[in-house]
């Protein structure tokens, strides 16, 4: 009988945590805030130090020369990533990646990146290392979007996360 590969074995460990699929657009265009993508993740999903939250977001960006548009991340109330006010000429596509590893029952490293096409940018990455959290109860894990400017638009079209406990 064939043996399972270590990558097959191990991914029979992961944990979806959440898949959106519904496109979410900004509502306004005023340099307002909008939740794009706000996940609420379970109570003592980061059981051991050394588990690992995995999330990638994809967004659209609307293909008008003249607003700004920003897109932010945050976990637990702290912001990780922000991609500062960018313009997209003809339009783009970014990718969100957060990762988030558990190092104690109270804190966590978040890892995020962006990177966006459509634009010229070096991708955005960032280390925050949080403290003094409560991973025995709920933790809010989201993206937003701010277009300031007639004609900016941002777009969630798809979001997923998974869990790698530790090893």
């Amino acid at each position: 009988m064939a043996q399972a590969s270590d990558f097959t074995r191990n991914i029979q460990q992961y944990l979806v945590v959440f898949n959106r699929l519904l496109d979410v657009a900004t509502v306004h265009t005023n340099g307002t805030e909008d939740d794009l993508y706000s996940n609420t993740l379970a109570a003592n999903l980061f059981a051991n130090p050394g588990d690992v939250l995995y999330a990638r977001y994809t967004l659209t960006y609307a293909s008008t020369p003249t607003p700004t548009e920003q897109t932010r991340a945050y976990f637990a109330g702290n912001l990780v990533l922000d991609s500062g006010a960018l313009t997209f000429a003809s339009g783009g596509t970014a990718i969100v990646e957060v990762e988030i590893l558990c190092v104690s029952s109270t804190g966590v490293r978040v890892t995020a990146e962006y990177t966006a096409s459509g634009i010229t940018l070096q991708p955005i990455i960032t280390y925050t290392p949080i403290g003094g959290l409560t991973l025995t109860g709920t933790n809010v894990l989201k993206i937003t979007g701010t277009p300031n400017g007639a004609g900016g638009l941002i777009t969630a079209v798809q979001g997923k996360s998974y869990l790698v406990p530790a090893a």
